[in-house]
């Protein structure tokens, strides 16, 4: 269970780490990161060194990241729905008795560097959009303004998505 850090805030989701080339994963490891029970799940290259490919690769174990939160806050709201997350795992494990907590829908998203929006300027960056937010091609996402030259951007969404990383920071 990992953050993102001082710089942005993640809504919760698990990694699944691609293991090879061709970009495969096993199923047993898809089972449990689907059962962690979120929204989304997120398909990264899985790099060496890395415990949780480590962990897969030479031990066999069907281990996986899961990113929540940051922004060197403890949001509660998200601690809440990794306590749900940890739980389903035991009850899908048969460690716990009860009934595992499961969206209505998962979606698998590409964790490619291209669903990354990078400021072209700096400034201050005023946030439009909320963690967890549905947005639509075209939407204002940000806007950043630099005081001292009094230049200004509008950041809008490339497609629509989700908002699943989020600067927290007021400077870019």
């Amino acid at each position: 269970v990992h953050d993102s850090g001082q710089g942005s805030v993640l809504l919760p989701h698990p990694r699944a780490h691609i293991m090879d080339e061709s970009g495969g994963y096993d199923s047993e490891r898809m089972e449990l990161i689907a059962a962690f029970g979120t929204d989304i799940i997120m398909l990264t290259r899985g790099m060496e060194g890395v415990m949780t490919c480590e962990a897969s690769r030479n031990l066999g174990i069907p281990a996986f990241t899961v990113e929540i939160g940051g922004g060197g806050i403890l949001w509660e709201s998200l601690i809440r729905r990794a306590l749900t997350g940890l739980k389903n795992l035991l009850i899908f494990q048969d460690m716990l008795p009860g009934e595992m907590c499961m969206p209505h829908e998962q979606y698998i998203l590409p964790g490619a560097d291209n669903l990354q929006i990078q400021a072209r300027m700096g400034g201050i960056l005023y946030s439009k959009v909320s963690l967890g937010e549905a947005v639509n091609k075209g939407q204002i996402l940000a806007e950043i303004f630099d005081p001292g030259t009094l230049a200004s951007e509008v950041i809008r969404a490339k497609d629509c998505g989700v908002v699943h990383d989020l600067n927290v920071r007021g400077k870019v």
